[in-house]
């Protein structure tokens, strides 16, 4: 790990054990609901999360039949019923940075990435790329935060190391990806559906998420009652977009 990396691990360990409300909401909690609805994926398929942070991503993949690796840069990051999963076998867990993850780590057939490439230096987000580009073999979700964090500047850290427009960060991901669709693009975030380029008609017709009904309609109405004020007031809601009205009403609108 370079001198960088460290720099990085250290900061986030101290996050992670030092302020727990950092873990009491996070974007996995209603975007892991929106790539099951939206992608084909097939029970025994394997899935990274990259940058997993709490892990509770896990359990929705699991439930669908998923083999759940997950990757972030400290271990501390995650829950204790993840932890626990981790040690009965039931998941994986990769710590490792994501500029020079282990060579050991094995492509899956699905990725996730949301609201972690903000969080990189901006000279590492092309290696990156490249990165999760040969460890993704079909496709997957991938969510970016647009604007400067709010939890880092209330507890002293810089976490959004790149703040970009969303066409920037197309423009960075459309090297290593075919974009499909953007299913949110407003001034703070953005949610891209990818393939690999030249995989897509590969795998099977993607389905359109349900948001009315199940886990996705239940997801898109809690994110409304945050919208609306009736929420945690939890500083990182408003740090990783959780002021996400966009959110709720964008992929309603664009789905």
């Amino acid at each position: 790990m370079d001198e960088l990396a460290t720099q990085e691990l250290l900061k986030y360990e101290r996050i992670w054990t030092t302020f727990p409300e950092y873990r009491e909401e996070g974007p996995a909690d209603y975007l892991t609901p929106v790539f099951l609805h939206y992608f084909p994926i097939q029970k025994g398929e394997s899935i990274i999360d990259f940058g997993c942070g709490s892990g509770r991503s896990a359990l929705p993949l699991l439930k669908a039949g998923l083999k759940v690796h997950l990757v972030d840069i400290c271990d501390s990051c995650l829950d204790p019923e993840i932890f626990l999963l981790q040690m009965q076998g039931a998941i994986e867990f990769t710590k490792g940075c994501l500029w020079s993850l282990p060579k050991d780590l094995n492509p899956a057939d699905w990725g996730i990435c949301f609201d972690v490439l903000e969080h990189l230096p901006e000279e590492k987000i092309d290696v990156v790329l490249q990165t999760l580009s040969s460890r993704i073999k079909k496709g997957g979700l991938f969510s970016i935060f647009l604007k400067e964090d709010q939890f880092g500047q209330a507890v002293g850290e810089k976490l959004h190391l790149t703040v970009q427009p969303a066409e920037w960060w197309k423009e960075k991901i459309g090297r290593h990806f075919l974009i499909e669709e953007t299913l949110l693009s407003d001034d703070s975030k953005i949610v891209l559906v990818v393939y690999r380029e030249g995989l897509k008609n590969r795998v099977m017709p993607r389905r359109r998420p349900d948001f009315g009904s199940g886990v996705a309609g239940a997801e898109a109405a809690k994110l409304k009652k945050f919208s609306d004020g009736g929420g945690s007031q939890n500083p990182r809601l408003s740090d990783a977009g959780r002021t996400d009205s966009s959110i709720t009403s964008g992929i309603k609108k664009v789905c």
